[in-house]
């Protein structure tokens, strides 16, 4: 019997269901899957109110035989506003593709199965990036106002820095738009044409003039847009540059002021492109400690920035087990096949390629929340997966990829070490 899209519709819900998209994510998106074991809160209504821990109580003190009690203290709790956001995936599959391919089952099947998998894995690949920014959705900024197709790129991912490939999340086909940083105004959207090779420079397929220098890139889901409604800037999910943060990117945290509210403040050791050390290291750790209570239960950093931790760790390396048989430089890779199991203080470095360079995260994972109304799942609410396009002979799919957002609700519990010097050399690849 011929395939046909009602039977194979049926079958994508076999095929995909929440728990197969979700292990798809996390072959693409390690650490947000890493993220996904933080306390998970079903969400629902306009936005989150969520209280957090501000004061201490103050009602305590030593006294002298007869002395006056202390006067009575209370905790005290501030609101965070949390917004949510929400990220997509859109596939479409021509008519004349469903015809060609309806009579061989393997063929429509090989279809089908490219287009949806890719889609689940694309956009846990944006979903990964989203995750390691600030909420802003900078790609990277254009450093002059000359009007050409090519323009020069500098601070990947927003951070002021992170000059050696800012590039890097961009590629030719992608649709974006430029954001003017002083005003927060829509600019234009262009089409990537191409990205050097050293991910420095872009070149568009038509020219722009940055109303000034620093212009932001954000990605625009469709060349049609003409608004800043339409991109995806300051509507992406709060990422780690946000949540483990002193106010150096983000000054007003859902809501609230981070300079006067006590908690909001990540530790910052920013080394101005010094050299890592294990004393650095250690006083993160005695800071978090002291700021507030903090377990760190994980570090995290790219791969560039986490080898310069392996490399202090060369004078001291031992081979103490049946490992010392395979000479590999002396790295267990992880049962997930994500990463390697190394450690500082007995808390594994974790990498992740979607982490800005130079930096290296402290995190105690108890203070993260993920509010969540849906993640990981097709719209499918009139019990169709694919649904056919009203203006041309097409058929397309909608991946929910996150509905939610996320937050830590004791930002002082972790720390960040920043602008750390890369001695080891930066690997100059496109990971869009």
């Amino acid at each position: 019997m011929a395939q046909n899209l009602t039977n194979f519709d049926a079958m994508l819900k076999e095929f995909y269901p929440k728990d197969v998209i979700l292990d798809l994510v996390k072959q693409k998106s390690p650490f947000y899957f890493e993220f996904q074991k933080s306390k998970r809160i079903s969400a629902d209504g306009r936005r989150v109110i969520q209280p957090i821990h501000s004061a201490r109580n103050t009602g305590v003190s030593a006294l002298g035989e007869g002395g006056l009690l202390p006067t009575a203290g209370n905790q005290a709790y501030v609101d965070l506003t949390i917004p949510y956001r929400y990220v997509y995936g859109r596939v479409d599959i021509s008519g004349p593709v469903m015809k060609q391919t309806r009579t061989s089952q393997g063929a429509f099947d090989d279809v089908m199965d490219q287009e949806i998998e890719g889609a689940i894995k694309d956009g846990a690949r944006d979903l990964s990036r989203q995750l390691q920014g600030f909420g802003q959705g900078n790609l990277c900024s254009l450093s002059g106002t000359g009007a050409s197709a090519t323009q020069a790129l500098i601070d990947g991912q927003g951070v002021t820095d992170n000059d050696d490939i800012p590039g890097r999340f961009l590629a030719a086909g992608q649709i974006v738009a430029g954001i003017t940083p002083s005003t927060r105004a829509w600019e234009f959207v262009r089409t990537v044409s191409s990205v050097n090779a050293a991910q420095t420079s872009v070149v568009f397929t038509a020219t722009v003039t940055p109303a000034e220098a620093g212009t932001i890139i954000v990605r625009q889901g469709s060349a049609s847009g003409t608004a800043l409604a339409d991109t995806g800037y300051a509507r992406e999910i709060m990422g780690i540059l946000g949540l483990v943060d002193d106010g150096t990117y983000v000054s007003t945290y859902f809501g609230l002021t981070r300079s006067s509210t006590a908690g909001l403040n990540s530790q910052r050791l920013d080394l101005g492109a010094g050299n890592l050390s294990l004393d650095i290291l250690h006083r993160a750790f005695h800071a978090v400690d002291q700021l507030g209570d903090g377990k760190i239960h994980q570090l995290l950093a790219h791969q560039v920035t986490a080898r310069e931790y392996y490399g202090l760790l060369q004078v001291m390396k031992r081979y103490v087990d049946a490992a010392a048989l395979s000479p590999d430089g002396g790295l267990k890779r992880r049962s997930d096949n994500q990463g390697y199991d190394i450690e500082f203080n007995q808390v594994p470095l974790r990498e992740d390629r979607d982490v800005p360079l130079g930096i290296l995260y402290g995190l105690d994972m108890d203070s993260f929340r993920r509010y969540s109304i849906t993640e990981g799942e097709w719209a499918d609410d009139d019990g169709r997966i694919l649904l056919r396009n009203s203006t041309t002979d097409s058929y397309e799919g909608r991946l929910r990829v996150l509905f939610g957002n996320c937050a830590c609700l004791a930002p002082n519990r972790n720390f960040v070490i920043s602008s750390i010097k890369l001695n080891t050399g930066i690997d100059t690849i496109n990971v869009f």
